[in-house]
Parts: structure tokens; sequence; C-alpha cells
């Protein structure tokens, strides 16, 4: 008989109501959540692009390198998530004599960010 009463009790206008209203709540508090870090992760590759666009425009203006050497600059580049590492890579560009030391330094760069990387996958 308790059983019975439970039943009753769960289906209520009311519980159902409230069920259908916490349903809501927390589907447009997961629908916010995901927005947010869209949002941000939106801004975050947004900035990735521009200071690759801007290494890229910089070495274009100083050195116009071929083609080739072009692209494996920004296939390189697009291994360089951090935001402090694109900063000096920026400053590079525009110390940079040659066009081999810049690419020397971006190397550089991603060999360590690549031997980094490996170190931790082995832990």
């Amino acid at each position: 008989m308790a059983a019975y009463e439970d039943e009753l009790l769960a289906n209520t206008s009311y519980l159902r109501r409230l069920r259908e209203k916490g349903e809501l709540e927390g589907r447009w508090a997961g629908y916010l959540q995901g927005y947010r870090e869209g949002y941000l992760e939106g801004i975050a590759k947004g900035k990735q692009l521009a200071d690759h666009r801007a290494i890229l425009d910089s070495l274009i203006w100083r050195f116009d390198p071929p083609a080739s050497t072009y692209q494996e600059i920004e296939d390189l580049l697009r291994l360089v998530i951090d935001e402090q590492q694109r900063k000096n890579l920026r400053k590079a560009a525009i110390q940079a004599q040659t066009r081999a030391d810049f690419q020397s330094a971006l190397r550089t760069l991603t060999t360590e960010q690549a031997n980094l990387g490996n170190r931790t996958e082995a832990k």
C-alpha cells in the first residue's frame, strides 16, 4: 500500500511541474556553462590566430620568404599555443637579423615544446 501511495504522490501535477522546472533549469545552466566555455575558447583561439598572423606578416614584410618557407613557418607556428611563447616569437620576428635566425628560434622553441610534451606523456 505504501508503494502505491508513493507512486500517486510522485505523479501529482505539482511534483511533475517541479521535476520539469528542475530539468529546464539544469538544461539552461548547462547551456550557459557551455556558452561561456565556448566563448572563452573562441577568444583564446582568436588571439592565437591574430598572433600567428602578426608574426607571419612581420616576416613577409621584412624577408619576403619563398612560399615553401612561409608554409614551413606557418606549420610550426600552429604548434605554438602558449601566449608568452607567441609574444617571444613576435619579438624575434622583429629583431631577427635574417629569416634563418627567426626560423632557428622557432625550431628551437617547437623542439623544446615537443620534448617537454614527451616527458609529460612518459610520466
